[in-house]
């Protein structure tokens, strides 16, 4: 439970009961604005494979939100039960991203995650740059939403701070 979401998490649990399945063992934190389950997962090569039934976990609930990458192919695999009753959504960065390969360059598993993003109800990106690529692949642009993956940072006032000039950045994500 990466603590850059929990803004997001709480904004979202004032309308609805929300549960975040989580993979880390040693998360311990407990929160009152929303519910959290430790599901383990095993590796298998570049899979993640939760150790549950996730389309039967799935089962109780209006709507369904998960991670957007392929090796994540359980939860992904959750689109394509026929007989849901939740709606089903993916959410991430929509393209190949690691810290060995250029952004957008691995494409080789691009077939399957267009193919699950079709069955999904809808997909939500980090940003507008993959819905063009989404698009011509056959997913309809009306499904496709941008939440844009951000850091929460503490109010403060910029009249108390001495700007000059700088050389150095710091980037935050992938």
């Amino acid at each position: 439970v990466w603590n850059y979401r929990l803004e997001i998490f709480n904004e979202i649990s004032k309308q609805y009961d929300l549960t975040i399945v989580h993979s880390d063992p040693n998360e311990s934190r407990t929160f009152d604005n929303f519910n959290i389950k430790y599901v383990p997962v095993s590796n298998i090569g570049p899979l993640k494979l939760h150790k549950i039934n996730l389309i039967k976990f799935s089962r109780h609930f209006d709507c369904v939100v998960g991670l957007y990458g392929p090796q994540w192919i359980l939860i992904l695999a959750t689109s394509l039960n026929p007989f849901r009753k939740y709606s089903f959504s993916v959410w991430g960065i929509g393209v190949s991203a690691s810290y060995e390969k250029k952004f957008d360059e691995y494409t080789r598993w691009d077939w399957l995650r267009y193919f699950l993003a079709k069955k999904s109800d809808s997909v939500i990106l980090y940003s507008d740059y993959p819905i063009k690529k989404h698009v011509k692949y056959g997913i309809k642009e009306e499904k496709i939403f941008v939440a844009h993956n951000t850091v929460a940072t503490l109010e403060f006032d910029y009249n108390q701070i001495e700007f000059k000039q700088k050389d150095g950045l710091l980037f935050v994500g992938t």
